[in-house]
């Protein structure tokens, strides 16, 4: 993975060296960015739905997102590499359900502080621009993004009933201490997707791109610390959607200070998992099937120096 981001920043900027036209720029970014990591645990029958079995919800709170992208652009072609990701939280919460009566119906609960231990985000863009006048632009393109979060969980309570009967929020709530849950998640995929620009008043441009993920490469490890167990997961399929906005205001002529939204959501990531023991390493015995997705959204601004 390291190598496919080092040959896009490799082509962002040695037609530097050899190209006239060619135009070249730098943007660092400053946000903030908050959702929901989800991982689904499923009972499999043949010939029949999958039923879920638990569902568990990593919500972090806005977090502090920093990161740059690198654009450059010969003619038409562009080609942008963008890197990012979020302080250490550690105000999140995991909410964690089981279902296990087959109808639907949550019958256990736990609640958990967690912490967003570490993220990374990496993305390569290849774009064709085509010019309808001075002021609008459409450019299609290409890509493919990756990223990473590694997630710990302490304390809260638990609502477990007696027997086969069901979850309610009036339940007694047992206190939970120390360590409870580690998750790590990475997710692959491909996009593409179409970008709209148009410009007023020569200094004011806004941009519009949505894009989509036909297929997810995801793997992740579960690890439950109270029971000294962790699941290992290898899931794909699934698929992505992707947006974003934001308004270029241009002042002198290579310098530009963008506001800019962006949301996505990734669904339906599932595959096959492994159970094993955290202290015993190698191959774990088949454990059903896993799945993962998320949501989330982001604001913030940035400044984009430009030269060509």
């Amino acid at each position: 993975m390291k190598k496919v981001f080092l040959l896009l920043l490799l082509i962002s900027i040695l037609p530097a060296l050899f190209c006239e036209g060619y135009r070249f720029s730098i943007e660092p970014f400053y946000g903030i960015k908050s959702g929901t990591l989800y991982e689904y645990s499923f009972y499999v029958q043949e010939g029949k739905p999958d039923y879920k079995l638990s569902q568990l919800e990593w919500h972090f709170r806005p977090a502090v997102l920093m990161g740059g992208t690198i654009c450059s652009a010969w003619g038409p072609l562009e080609f942008s590499t963008t890197v990012l990701g979020m302080n250490h939280i550690q105000n999140g919460i995991l909410y964690d359900w089981d279902f296990e009566n087959f109808d639907g119906k949550a019958t256990k609960f736990s609640e958990h502080r967690a912490e967003l231990t570490a993220s990374l985000e990496a993305s390569g863009n290849i774009a064709f621009r085509f010019e309808f006048d001075e002021n609008f632009s459409l450019a299609p393109y290409a890509g493919i993004n990756y990223n990473y979060m590694s997630w710990d969980s302490f304390d809260g309570y638990s609502q477990y009933p007696q027997g086969k009967d069901y979850w309610n929020e009036n339940l007694p709530k047992d206190p939970v201490t120390g360590k409870v849950i580690s998750y790590t998640n990475t997710m692959l995929y491909p996009t593409t997707g179409i970008q709209m620009k148009t410009s007023f008043f020569n200094f004011i441009s806004i941009q519009a791109g949505f894009s989509a993920s036909p297929y997810i490469y995801a793997n992740s490890v579960d690890q439950h610390w109270k029971r000294d167990l962790e699941f290992v997961d290898s899931m794909r399929q699934g698929f992505g959607l992707f947006g974003d906005i934001r308004v270029d205001v241009s002042f002198l002529r290579y310098h530009t200070l963008s506001f800019f939204a962006s949301g996505q959501t990734i669904q339906n990531v599932k595959g096959k998992s492994e159970l094993r023991q955290i202290s015993v390493k190698g191959q774990g015995q088949e454990n059903g099937r896993r799945g993962t997705g998320n949501t989330n959204y982001s604001f913030g601004f940035s400044y984009k120096l430009t030269i060509d």
